[in-house]
């Protein structure tokens, strides 16, 4: 079903039909007392915050934008896209019409498809990897001894029995209900020993992590999966795009009051031009002329980063990398 709005100068709303008021959260008939903005910022959050600012002109990132409900322990994320389309009037009344389109299946199911490629990429290399062993220990040429033999024997059979426990826990995954849980809790207890096991399975040498002192003690409104798939990523990237492959990362966690914390991941590598920052948060961009050569990849992993944070009630912001807040409770 059609979901539109009216608008004059000033979002004044002129119009709305029943799904709107829905949408917005008005009784038929109920008489409109605030702007559409004034409105909207009660139910929802705006994002990309930079495809909102000249609204209701087009963003010049031709970002999508999107009015996110973060999900809660009842209720799953709600995403509306916002298309502002030729208004049927003369443009000389400046009017909009504004359409709203749920999209939030098919978020649901981008989320999920990301999740699992990236999850499951990052389980089954390192096995797989060492399995390349096995061409070694049958060439006709290579003369080991018996204890050579036995601990690249050894290092096969961890390899195989490292592969099979990883296939089972994939199978495992894809049988759950919801590929990735947001709304579930992390004690950032965790965190470091998290990040360690990241950064060894991404050969990583630098690694410095700040954690404010009272932070260990709160608990993370945010899945362990999720911040799991956020650092890889982040910290992906910094690998990626650094000339030598070796990027000096630092992390930090600081609270910025009982209920809100900045995650914030920074590195000396490459890093793009003030004008594309606002860019970086769109499905398939890449900055293919500022880093010059082939990018591998179709640049989706920073869009659905921001897709999961937002979900969440988050916020993502380029200063260095990326900035997330995101709500804090007690143990």
């Amino acid at each position: 079903m059609m979901v539109f709005l009216l608008l004059s100068e000033g979002n004044v709303i002129r119009y709305m039909n029943s799904m709107a008021r829905f949408y917005l959260g008005l009784y038929k008939d109920s008489e409109i007392t605030e702007t559409f903005l004034q409105r909207i910022d009660k139910l929802y959050q705006r994002e990309p915050a930079s495809a909102w600012e000249n609204w209701p002109a087009q963003n010049v990132a031709q970002s999508p934008r999107y009015l996110v409900r973060p999900e809660t322990r009842q209720e799953p994320s709600l995403w509306l896209q916002v298309n502002v389309l030729e208004s049927p009037t003369s443009p000389k009344e400046k009017e909009q019409l504004v359409h709203l389109r749920d999209v939030s299946e098919q978020m649901l199911l981008q989320r999920q498809m990301w999740s699992f490629h990236t999850i499951v990429s990052h389980k089954l290399r390192t096995p797989l990897n060492a399995l390349m062993v096995l061409p070694v220990l049958t060439h006709s040429r290579m003369n080991f001894s018996s204890e050579e033999t036995q601990e690249l024997l050894g290092t096969v059979q961890g390899a195989i029995d490292r592969l099979q426990n990883q296939l089972l826990e994939v199978l495992q995954y894809v049988d759950t209900t919801h590929l990735l849980q947001i709304n579930t809790n992390f004690s950032l207890s965790e965190f470091p020993s998290l990040l360690t096991t990241i950064q060894g399975e991404l050969e990583l040498d630098t690694i410095k992590l700040s954690i404010d002192e009272n932070l260990p003690e709160q608990t993370l409104l945010f899945s362990k999966e999720g911040l799991e798939l956020v650092l890889r990523e982040l910290l992906g990237n910094a690998k990626k795009f650094h000339p030598q492959k070796s990027p000096a990362v630092e992390v930090s966690l600081k609270s910025v009051d009982t209920q809100t914390i900045i995650f914030s991941v920074s590195d000396n590598g490459l890093h793009l031009p003030n004008e594309e920052l606002i860019k970086v948060w769109t499905p398939y961009y890449q900055n293919e002329k500022f880093f010059s050569g082939e990018i591998q990849g179709m640049g989706l992993g920073l869009a659905m980063v921001a897709r999961l944070v937002w979900g969440s009630g988050g916020h993502c912001q380029f200063f260095i990398i990326v900035m997330i807040s995101q709500v804090l409770e007690s143990n």
